[in-house]
């Protein structure tokens, strides 16, 4: 060992220390190698010498052979050394990680600063695992009361009773905190119709003749008329005929004059998804949602694609529901008779999201639809008196045109992201920001209340591209808006920069400009903007397009 701590202090080879032993055949030798010729005497004699010579040198095999067996064992000691080290260095590590989180910041926390950043980073789902961990992290999630608002229950696995016994011990636990209740049959039956390769049409089991549908259910019953509050509910229907047979099993125990104090009557906000609905077998009557307590006051909507449902689901709204509603979202791609003729009844609408998925909403199922002709007119329109907030996403291109029937003279934040799946001329989304030859988004958020100042204090503009050269083209006007909007400033080239500062005048009372998914720097856009930025001293926020 030591002469090998030696040759690494030194830092030196083992083979330095020994003169190399000529390893090439003698030359004469050499046709031997490759051929299986028998060596005559002479070759014959001179292997055996070279050998000889090899054994008997000072330097020989056999002491070659016994250094390396004698290094061999050196080194299998250090090795043996080392191996002994790193265990103890686990050893001492796993025990100073044992005493670090002791010291842990966390621990210092209040079990209620705790709860709250359960709130934020924990998903339901994860919850259980959460109080699973050490009593200080379960008391910190007992007593964070948000935690336990909401409950899903998914009645394909769970509608027995001791799934109402667990849920009511969830709910229980948010005390006086609005709580949320989803119920979930996204297969019912479990049999499908394969309508394409990935696409599926589930069937409700009453529709198969086998049963009830999973939504049909003492576990509904009872959560829906147990007294407790209940503040919102979504449901999540496999298919057209489930929602049909959920509000006819509804009707059976809910009487709307004799239920006074239960949850269904305490709701404000009701969800229905239908998203994932692929065919459509029937069509669901206005009658369906005459379920709907009278405290609803909330409604969202997530319709099917009409890729998947083209032009065949029918969904039409009571009108003395929609008369209730104050927020109204609506996810879907339908065409604008649809859409428009819905909202002709919320006259106590205060908020509306409309998210359009690239829709058709600058399209009419009947290009002659009277009603539709009708409010393109300038002197009439669908007024909303009430509305303050307004979002629309994935607007087509051209579709800003639909919002010049909208009048909404309380408007005060209207926010607007345009379809990234439209392309202008340039091979880029554009949008005609309000200028001197293009008025329609101005006329929209002004409220098309003719010359009468809009009371708009936020703007947000999303996915754009600001132009204002010539060479750049807006949407042609289709045969319909010619109809409907002869004025020559639709749809025609912008024959000068926009100006957009100037544009902004209809809104004297913006406090708050986000340009967000900008197409080219805002520089372009021009330094007018600016001046009119900094003498309103409007808060400016953009983005540019990924």
């Amino acid at each position: 060992m030591s002469m090998v701590r030696s040759m690494i202090m030194s830092g030196s080879q083992p083979h330095s220390c020994y003169p190399p032993y000529e390893s090439r055949l003698h030359a004469n030798l050499c046709h031997l190698t490759r051929s299986n010729d028998c060596p005559n005497n002479d070759d014959a004699e001179t292997v055996r010498g070279s050998q000889h010579g090899i054994v008997q040198s000072d330097y020989g095999r056999i002491t070659v052979r016994g250094l390396l067996r004698g290094w061999n064992s050196e080194v299998a000691a250090i090795q043996h050394q080392i191996q002994a080290l790193q265990d103890r260095f686990r050893k001492l590590e796993a025990s100073y990680q044992l005493y670090k989180p002791i010291l842990a910041p966390i621990r210092l926390l209040p079990r209620e600063i705790l709860g709250e950043i359960f709130s934020y980073v924990v998903s339901q789902s994860c919850l259980i695992d959460i109080c699973g961990v050490c009593k200080t992290w379960r008391d910190a999630a007992y007593v964070t009361l948000s935690l336990w608002q909401h409950t899903a229950v998914n009645l394909d696995r769970w509608s027995s009773s001791q799934t109402y016994d667990s849920v009511e011990a969830w709910m229980s636990r948010s005390k006086a905190f609005p709580k949320s209740l989803t119920l979930r049959s996204p297969h019912c039956s479990g049999t499908y119709s394969e309508l394409t390769p990935g696409r599926r049409s589930y069937h409700c089991t009453s529709q198969d003749g086998i049963g009830k549908c999973r939504l049909q259910t003492t576990v509904v019953e009872k959560l829906l008329t147990a007294r407790h509050t209940l503040s919102h509910v979504t449901i999540r229907p496999a298919s057209p005929r489930c929602l049909i047979q959920l509000v006819a099993y509804i009707l059976t125990f809910y009487d709307h004059q004799n239920s006074s104090g239960s949850a269904w009557d305490s709701l404000r906000s009701v969800t229905i998804s239908a998203s994932e609905w692929v065919v459509d077998d029937e069509c669901v009557p206005p009658h369906t949602f005459s379920f709907l307590p009278d405290s609803i006051r909330i409604l969202r909507l997530d319709l099917p694609r009409h890729a998947r449902t083209p032009y065949k689901l029918r969904m039409e709204l009571p009108p003395e529901t929609l008369e209730r509603l104050t927020s109204l979202t609506l996810t879907c791609d339908w065409t604008g008779d649809w859409i428009f003729k819905t909202l002709r009844h919320c006259t106590n609408l205060e908020v509306l999201e409309l998210y359009l998925q690239n829709g058709e909403i600058v399209r009419w199922e009947r290009e002659d639809d009277p009603y539709m002709r009708s409010i393109f007119r300038p002197e009439s329109g669908l007024t909303l008196p009430n509305l303050h907030t307004l979002l629309v996403d994935g607007l087509p291109v051209d579709g800003h045109v639909e919002l010049v029937a909208l009048r909404l003279p309380s408007l005060r934040d209207i926010s607007i992201t345009f379809d990234s799946a439209n392309r202008g001329a340039c091979g880029k989304a554009w949008v005609c920001i309000p200028g001197e030859d293009d008025l329609i988004l101005a006329k929209a958020v002004r409220g098309n209340c003719g010359t009468r100042e809009s009371g708009v204090s936020t703007l947000h503009l999303g996915n754009i591209r600001l132009f204002g050269d010539h060479d750049h083209h807006g949407p042609e006007k289709s045969p319909r808006t010619q109809a409907l909007n002869p004025r020559p400033h639709l749809g025609r080239r912008l024959r000068r920069p926009v100006l957009l500062g100037q544009s902004l005048d209809v809104v004297p009372r913006l406090e708050t400009l986000a340009l967000l998914g900008l197409h080219e720097e805002p520089s372009g856009i021009g330094s007018n903007l600016f001046e009119f930025i900094e003498v309103r001293q409007i808060k400016l926020t953009f983005s540019m397009c990924k």
